[in-house]
């Protein structure tokens, strides 16, 4: 990983000092949102324009109050990419969780490629194997270095705002349910983290002309589903209360999908693409695939990420049970 204080060629040419724009693909779905969602929140004053694009709306009325633009694009039409990307200099590149994610990605490689801007893929650590449907990520990171010139790739470890999923699980259950074995570990990375690094990245212009700059971001250490429930007893108050079972793949497929029908408001969740990445990925952790950490996110960001456990401290009452709250 290149030293984020090195000069190195500016993919902003000229800009150095001036607020430019920026672009982000699939808002209407989790990561695209919540990545959003931050850095609308954390980080606005630092561009001149954040364009939010969906193919619904509908899920980006938070987005548009907190000062985005919102642009209704088509993944199978480049036109529409392009349309959004205009005077953009850069776009975080969201692949959407559907069954056409590798073809989106295509159309808008070519849309960022016709504007002359540079992306910022959000990709896997599962990319580096490429396992099942992790291969998804690989494809798409090859996808962007065939298409545009300017570009650095993010390969994201779990994304702890997708505990979220377990919330009502633990609500009504008082348990946390995996299909990942208890003497396996991986490293959660929190999405205000990954806002952070993007927004760095950007500020320091730190986009190499014609090489694939590979950032791949985790937490600060990896952690196991005994970590996991500890950190969720201690933030809600009661000891041993939440439980960890260990569950088929089936089992979880089915928990994860039945989230569906009480989707939240603000973006679309659980997709079958979704579950697969996410199963997938639960595959590679048993195999011992993600059990480590990298100092790519603490170089960027200038301090230790942010502790699985300061992310259910921050979001207790989501994971209380049903009996503390009442």
């Amino acid at each position: 990983m290149s030293n984020i204080k090195e000069t190195v060629q500016d993919a902003f040419s000229g800009s150095e000092g001036r607020k430019f724009s920026i672009a982000i693909t699939s808002c209407e779905y989790h990561l695209g949102n919540r990545l959003a969602h931050h850095i609308l929140q954390s980080d606005r004053d630092k561009f001149e324009k954040i364009r939010c694009c969906a193919s619904d709306l509908k899920y980006l009325e938070e987005l548009k109050r907190m000062g985005a633009e919102c642009f209704q694009v088509d993944n199978n039409r480049q036109e529409t990419f392009e349309k959004a990307f205009e005077g953009c200099k850069a776009v975080l590149l969201i692949i959407p969780p559907e069954s056409h994610a590798l073809q989106a990605c295509e159309v808008i490689c070519k849309a960022i490629k016709s504007k002359g801007a540079c992306a910022l893929l959000m990709s896997n650590v599962g990319a580096a194997e490429a396992r099942g449907s992790l291969e998804d990520f690989r494809k798409c990171e090859e996808t962007l270095k065939r298409n545009v010139d300017k570009h650095t790739i993010f390969r994201l470890d779990f994304i702890t705002s997708l505990y979220y999923a377990w919330a009502p699980m633990i609500q009504e259950k008082s348990e946390f349910a995996t299909p990942v074995r208890r003497d396996k570990r991986y490293n959660p990375v929190d999405i205000e983290d990954v806002a952070c690094a993007v927004t760095r990245v950007l500020s320091h212009h730190e986009m190499p002309r014609g090489a694939t700059q590979m950032y791949t971001c985790t937490g600060p250490q990896p952690v196991s589903n005994d970590d996991i429930v500890r950190s969720l007893n201690e933030a809600i108050g009661e000891k041993d209360r939440i439980k960890w079972r260990e569950c088929s793949k089936e089992e979880m497929k089915k928990y994860l999908l039945s989230l569906r029908e009480r989707e939240q408001k603000s973006f679309i969740g659980m997709t079958e693409k979704a579950v697969m990445w996410i199963l997938d990925y639960f595959d590679a952790v048993n195999e011992g695939k993600q059990d480590f950490t990298s100092g790519d996110l603490q170089k960027i960001i200038g301090k230790e990420p942010r502790k699985v456990s300061r992310f259910f401290e921050r979001h207790s009452d989501m994971f209380k049970p049903h009996h503390i709250m009442n």
